[in-house]
C-alpha cells in the first residue's frame, strides 16, 4: 500500500468512524464528555485533512504517472468523496443554531438526520471505493482481509452503541424519565455567542 492508500484509509476507515463513533456513545451516555460536538469536530476534521491528504498525493502520483485525472470511477468517487467530506464540515460549521437560529425545532432537527444520513453514507462508499483500491492495486489477500476485519469491527462497534442507546431509551420511556444527556442539557440551557 503507498502513502495515499494509508492516508485515506486512516481518514475514512478509522478517524472519520471513531468519530461517529464517539458521538453515539456520548448520545448513549457511554461516555460523559462536556461540549462532545467540539471533540467529534476536531476527530472528524482530522479524519478530513487525512483524507484531503491523500487526494493531493494521489492527485501529485498520477501527474507523475501521466495517466490523467479522474479517468475511471474509482478516481472520481474518491474526488467526489472528499468534497462531500468537505462540504459536511463547512454545513456543519453552518448548521442551525451555531451561527443563527435555534437548536430547538424543525431545521436542526432536519440538519440533524440529514448530517448522520451523509455520515453513514460516506462510510459505506468509501469502504466500497477502498476495496476497489485494492482490487486495482493488486493487492494481497492479507491487506485486504486485515481491511474486511476493521470494516465488521467499526461497523458492529457502531451498531451496538446505537442497540445499547436504543435500549436505553426505551428503559427511559418505561420509567417516564426524559431521553436527555446532560450535555444535551447544558446546551440548551448555555447562551449562543
Amino acid at each position: 500500500m503507498c502513502i495515499r492508500d494509508r492516508l485515506m484509509t486512516m481518514g475514512f476507515a478509522v478517524v472519520m468512524p471513531i468519530g461517529a463513533i464517539f458521538v453515539a456513545a456520548c448520545r448513549a451516555q457511554l461516555v460523559t464528555v462536556p461540549k462532545w460536538w467540539l471533540v467529534h469536530a476536531v476527530i472528524q476534521s482530522v479524519g478530513a485533512c487525512l483524507a484531503v491528504a491523500g487526494l493531493l498525493v494521489a492527485w501529485k502520483q498520477i501527474d507523475d504517472d501521466g495517466t490523467g485525472h479522474w479517468h475511471d470511477w474509482h478516481g472520481k468517487l474518491g474526488l467526489s468523496l472528499v468534497s462531500i467530506v468537505v462540504a459536511q464540515i463547512l454545513v456543519a460549521v453552518l448548521r442551525p443554531g451555531a451561527l443563527y437560529g435555534s437548536k430547538e425545532g424543525t431545521p436542526h432537527t432536519l440538519w440533524s438526520w440529514v448530517h448522520r444520513l451523509v455520515g453513514v453514507a460516506i462510510f459505506v462508499l468509501a469502504v466500497v471505493n477502498m476495496y476497489k483500491g485494492l482490487e486495482l492495486n493488486d493487492v494481497s489477500t492479507v491487506p485486504r482481509v486485515l481491511f474486511i476485519i476493521l470494516v465488521v469491527i467499526v461497523v458492529i462497534a457502531y451498531v451496538v452503541v446505537l442497540l445499547w442507546r436504543s435500549s436505553d431509551r426505551e428503559q427511559s420511556a418505561g420509567e417516564g424519565v426524559e431521553d436527555c444527556s446532560s450535555e444535551e442539557k447544558e446546551v440548551k440551557m448555555e447562551p449562543r455567542q
